[in-house]
């Protein structure tokens, strides 16, 4: 079976195959506590360590594709300060352009806790969008590629999304957070705009009341479901495949959602083969948990 985009996009030239990936999304300077457990209400507890972290969904996403040899190109906003120092030297170190990326007035900070089987929680600042210089870039752009797009964004950049299909780029979309920002009505308009979507349990249910993923493909041609330990799932209109995610010491889970994401783009970019990239992307996020920190195990 043929599995590259072939209804909703013109991306992929066989005379061409190398191909820009544009990231839309957060990036902030995590500061990742190892707890025991998780507090409750009043209770205090002991880190066993706090360690500062460059992170952030699009971030993550555009490191991971760079790292493995992808053109990536950063558009969400970045802090004027010693914090967007911090994430512009991480950039440069995984060979991200950032020479489009817009400045914030501060850099959006997010406060993790993670406990000793992975599990998480999150509270984060707020983000500064920004379109100008990725609208601007789109205006004067005359190759197409992939466009990566948090869930926090997707509603607040439609005109850029639209701009985008109409040259021909293919839009990925990972859902994470939109439930979190948007009414579920907004949501389902929005990927109208959207080619590839990642979701999990937790968003198919929060966004439809239901666990079928599969629900969403009168608005996308393609789904990746990702279930943590289990299987990566895929559905297209005609099929439906799970891959196995490889067995791994389980260190922290940290960011694991994006380096799929940022995998998943440059082995699509590289091959245009769906499922293959689904596959390799598996491989690459089963190592990123094995350390701790957003990013893939050889960085650091």
């Amino acid at each position: 079976m043929d599995t590259r985009l072939s209804e909703k996009s013109t991306l992929f030239d066989e005379n061409c195959r190398q191909l820009m990936i544009l990231v839309l999304g957060y990036a902030n300077v995590d500061l990742i506590a190892s707890i025991p457990h998780l507090p409750i209400s009043g209770e205090r507890v002991t880190a066993t360590a706090i360690d500062m972290f460059p992170g952030g969904m699009g971030a993550n996403c555009a490191c991971a594709a760079s790292h493995l040899g992808s053109e990536v190109y950063f558009f969400g906003s970045v802090g004027g300060d010693v914090y967007g120092n911090f994430l512009l030297e991480d950039f440069k170190t995984h060979g991200v352009k950032t020479e489009y990326t817009p400045t914030a007035q501060k850099t959006t900070k997010a406060l993790i806790s993670v406990t000793p089987n992975g599990e998480r929680s999150i509270i984060s600042e707020p983000f500064e969008y920004k379109p100008q210089q990725l609208r601007e870039f789109l205006e004067t752009s005359l190759q197409a590629g992939l466009l990566y797009v948090d869930g926090y964004h997707l509603g607040v950049a439609q005109k850029e999304l639209g701009l985008a299909r109409s040259k021909g780029f293919t839009i990925y979309c990972d859902l994470d957070g939109a439930i979190d920002t948007y009414e579920k009505s907004e949501i389902l308009e929005y990927l109208d705009l959207v080619h590839i979507a990642q979701v999990t349990p937790h968003i198919v249910q929060g966004l439809l009341g239901t666990d079928d993923p599969a629900l969403l493909l009168n608005h996308v041609t393609t789904i990746i479901q990702t279930n943590g330990a289990e299987d990566v799932e895929f559905y297209t209109p005609t099929s439906k495949q799970c891959f196995a995610v490889p067995k791994t010491n389980v260190v922290d889970t940290t960011g694991a959602g994006d380096i799929f994401a940022g995998s998943f783009l440059h082995f699509y970019e590289k091959s245009g083969r769906l499922e293959t990239s689904i596959l390799q992307a598996t491989e690459q996020a089963a190592k990123s948990v094995s350390i701790s920190g957003p990013r893939l195990p050889s960085v650091y």
